[in-house]
């Protein structure tokens, strides 16, 4: 039982209640944000099906037991971007679109926004959340915050 819980990151005692516990949600924004995102990743999905695109290899290829310094050196690799081609940008906005374009030849659906949806009334806080990710074998999210990057409010991602 105490392996069932900690795969499924599930406190212990919750599997003893007669009911599961309501839990409130402490960023509605994130959650919105999520949801949005997934339809996205879900669409491109497709998308990526439908015209022969292959998995992409590199996801699910690390273990939460992984040690980070390796994964880290993987994924600088697979990106090709490791500290000389980051020196090679003259200014740190320079670096983060050639992240952004190299994550996305990857096939990584790269998200920034500033905003849930394209609601400007509805901004996201850097204090709840920064960024996360989603994976999938077709169609690996990664989403940030625009204003963390300190970039316009926009929503970034390429279809290739």
């Amino acid at each position: 039982m105490e392996a069932f819980a900690k795969a499924n990151f599930v406190p212990i005692g919750y599997l003893f209640l007669s009911k599961p516990p309501v839990e409130q949600i402490p960023i509605p924004d994130l959650l919105d944000v999520i949801y949005l995102c997934q339809r996205r990743q879900a669409w491109y999905r497709d998308f990526a099906r439908s015209v022969g695109e292959e998995p992409r290899g590199y996801v699910g290829s690390a273990r939460l037991d992984s040690p980070v310094e390796l994964v880290a050196a993987q994924m600088r690799r697979a990106l090709d971007f490791d500290l000389d081609q980051r020196r090679e940008c003259p200014i740190w906005t320079d670096a983060l679109r050639r992240f952004i374009e190299q994550a996305e030849e990857l096939g990584v659906l790269v998200m920034v926004s500033g905003v849930v949806g394209s609601n400007n009334q509805r901004k996201l806080d850097p204090k709840d959340f920064r960024g996360f990710a989603l994976a999938d074998d077709m169609a690996p999210l990664y989403s940030s915050m625009a204003r963390i990057l300190r970039l316009p409010k926009c929503s970034l991602w390429r279809m290739s």
